[in-house]
């Protein structure tokens, strides 16, 4: 796992960068590249904007599908109140224009979200070779423990 903070706006691409690093290492082509690249440039957005930074780590996991790079987002930020709110297109709590949660969700072949209001919001996406899963929604995660 490699661990990138994000404090500043330039961490965001550095983020980018590094995740299309493993990205290509792991044989990732043109098409998960690009949707990593969102979802990096989405969840690195959301720890400055909503979380007040936090930290991004990136590493790789051995999927029934094949590789794929996984990205977890954690901040120490206010958290969100209302998950399932959060998650629809349209809907922000911070005046933003509140697509960033579901585009991060549709980019992702595995998504989770935990939040603990006053706490902070960890964030889990998995990106693989094969695109998203059946009906563009993205697989459940398994219960893992690590």
């Amino acid at each position: 796992m490699l661990s990138v903070a994000v404090r500043d706006p330039s961490a965001i691409g550095l983020v980018r960068r590094e995740a299309a690093r493993i990205g290509v290492r792991i044989g990732l082509g043109e098409e998960p590249l690009s949707r990593l690249a969102l979802v990096c440039t989405e969840a690195s957005e959301n720890l400055l904007h909503h979380g007040g930074g936090g930290e991004v780590l990136l590493g790789t996991r051995r999927t029934d599908a094949g590789p794929a790079l996984e990205l977890i987002a954690l901040d120490r930020g206010p958290g969100i109140a209302d998950v399932p709110a959060a998650l629809v297109d349209g809907h922000s709590g911070a005046g933003t224009s509140g697509h960033g949660l579901g585009a991060l969700r549709r980019q992702s072949d595995a998504f989770d979200l935990h939040s603990a209001p006053g706490l902070g919001t960890a964030v889990l996406a998995r990106v693989r070779a094969r695109g998203a899963s059946a009906g563009g929604a993205p697989a459940p995660v398994p219960l893992e423990v690590g």
